[in-house]
């Protein structure tokens, strides 16, 4: 999900600019700078969650160990 959906906004991008040929270069610049930004961001998603998984992962194991040592 973090990353079929900012490569289908990528790829709407660079559609855009390969149809419109007559863009000025601020429309050009914009959206290449939009499509860096939408990969920065499905990628600093991806890494936190991925972050946070592995604390959940963790704790649960952590959880686990404290009711075996309960019993």
């Amino acid at each position: 999900m973090f990353i079929l959906i900012p490569m289908a906004l990528i790829f709407l991008c660079a559609a855009y600019l390969r149809l419109n040929d007559d863009l000025s270069v601020y429309t050009q610049g914009f959206v290449y700078f939009l499509m860096v930004i939408i990969a920065l961001i499905s990628t600093i998603l991806y890494k936190n969650i991925k972050k946070n998984m592995r604390l959940q992962d963790i704790n649960v194991i952590k959880l686990e160990i404290i009711e075996l040592q309960k019993k």
